[in-house]
Formats: structure tokens, sequence, C-alpha cells
């Protein structure tokens, strides 16, 4: 969902000028540098986008502490662990409804589209951009259910109580 993602951006940043953007976890920064500098984003986009590789845990959970929103427009995912951490990290996110996104999420924890809708992903990221309070609310939330229900602890003890009642 990169590529939708970027498609999107312009329009972003026009209407949300204070907006900054991370594209992390990227595997060929030149490639992406290239696609951005052929759309004409190299004007201002040292201050507007920070391109990085992939991060090690450190630094990304600087990046998720200094963030206020996930945008993961991915096509494919089963149970991400990038969404847990952002939701841990209690951030506002707008993810496509693929996998166990919707589950994790529940109905306030983020904002779904279907994957390739460029519309419904800006109209998302717009919203957020522009009711910092509603991230803030669904970043309370995804923390709150990251502790309720993903943590270590609780994750055991639903895998134990599952396999004593598989073994009888």
């Amino acid at each position: 969902g990169l590529e939708d993602l970027l498609a999107i951006l312009p329009d972003l940043w026009r209407a949300h000028p204070q907006s900054r953007w991370v594209l992390a976890g990227l595997h060929d920064l030149k490639a992406t540098h290239a696609w951005l500098r052929e759309r004409g984003f190299e004007k201002g986009i040292a201050c507007r986008v920070r391109c990085l590789g992939i991060l090690d845990s450190s630094a990304k959970e600087r990046l998720l502490m200094e963030s206020s929103i996930l945008a993961f427009p991915s096509y494919f995912e089963n149970m991400p662990n990038v969404l847990l951490e952002a939701m841990a990290s209690g951030l506002g996110v707008v993810a496509t409804d693929v996998g166990a996104i919707p589950e994790m999420l529940g109905e306030e924890g983020g904002i779904l589209c279907h994957p390739g809708d460029r519309s419904a992903l800006a109209k998302a990221l717009g919203k957020l951009l522009s009711a910092p309070e509603i991230a803030e609310s669904q970043g309370r939330r995804n923390g709150a259910t990251v502790s309720t229900f993903y943590t270590m602890e609780v994750v055991e003890s639903s895998l134990e109580s599952l396999y004593r009642e598989i073994l009888g």
C-alpha cells in the first residue's frame, strides 16, 4: 500500500500543511526517493517526509513515541506486530481491513478502508489530521486494548486455558 499512500500525500500536504510524514521499514530507500523525485516531491520533501529503512527496536520505539497516527494501507496481513506496537504506543490508526486488523482495532481503535481505496485512505487520514482529538481518543482506547488483550501474560494465560480445554 506504499504507492497508495504516496499517491495521496500531495493532497494531504496541501490540506494539512502542518503534517509531517515518516515512511519507515522501507526495503529500498533509493527506489522510494526516485519515485518521489519522478513525481515532483523533491521541493520541500526534506522537511515534510523522512524515508527510513528497517529500524531496530529502540529506533522503532522512539519513532512510535513521537508519532500520533499510524497509516497502514497494507494489502495482505495476518496479525501485524507493527499495529500492536502502534496501539501500545497510543497512536490513532488508519489501516486496511485485511487479516486480523479489524478485530485488533475493534470499532473505535481506528478507521478502516479497503486495500487500494485511495479516496477512503485520504478521507480517513484527513479526518484524523483535522481532528487530533479523534486520534488521541483512538490512542487511549488502543493502549487499553493492548493492556487488556495482548500482553504476554494475557496471551500465555489464554493459550494455557485453550490447551487445558483441548487436553481435557
